[in-house]
């Protein structure tokens, strides 16, 4: 491989080298070399020439191809992109119309979320009061504290009676006799014996 890479570079070498004149500041040796490339310029020109002029009649052949393909397209398909573009800005104001309705979706939906948590505190406080008020045990236990009194009081005047009775019976036999005894239960008040 190295072999055949050096001998390409031998046979190639000469032709890499440019002849230049040994003087530099040598008018002559200029004019002489610009001459010697206008009559290769003027040689190659025509050549060159017609197969440039071959290529840009090419061209031109081509883009007037392309043009009249875009206008059989344009004239073709024009209804469809007319349809498409009126799509597509339908598109864009559904879009945006969308945005703002998920806008307004999620602060209603935050506005929902606290009206719900102001509910159930409501009704937690309505469940509260409801059981306060079915409860009956505060009444129950008034209704006895009542009949409680009611029998304490009967049971007083009862014992107050009694009493009455006692220390009446206690004076007559003080007093003495029975007529002291009778008149003393003429005098008496009827309501002193009886209990209320």
């Amino acid at each position: 491989y190295q072999r055949r890479v050096h001998g390409e570079l031998e046979r190639v070498t000469p032709l890499l080298k440019l002849d230049r004149p040994q003087e530099h500041k040598d008018w002559r040796t200029h004019l002489h070399s610009i001459f010697t490339l206008l009559k290769t310029i003027e040689k190659m020109y025509p050549d060159v020439k017609a197969h440039l002029e071959k290529i840009c009649d090419e061209i031109t052949k081509a883009v007037e191809k392309i043009q009249k393909r875009e206008q059989l397209l344009s004239s073709q398909f024009e209804t469809l992109v007319d349809e498409y573009r009126s799509q597509y800005k339908e598109l864009s104001a559904i879009s945006e119309d969308l945005k703002g309705r998920s806008e307004s979706v999620n602060l209603l939906s935050s506005e929902l979320s606290e009206v719900s948590e102001k509910l159930e505190s409501i009704k937690a406080e309505i469940q509260d009061r409801e059981n306060k008020m079915t409860d009956t045990s505060p009444l129950v236990r008034i209704k006895d504290s009542m009949n409680k009194i009611r029998h304490e009081i009967k049971e007083m005047e009862l014992r107050i009676g009694v009493l009455q009775h006692t220390v009446l019976h206690h004076k007559l036999r003080h007093q003495g006799g029975a007529a002291a005894l009778k008149s003393a239960d003429d005098q008496d008040d009827p309501n002193l014996l009886s209990p209320k």
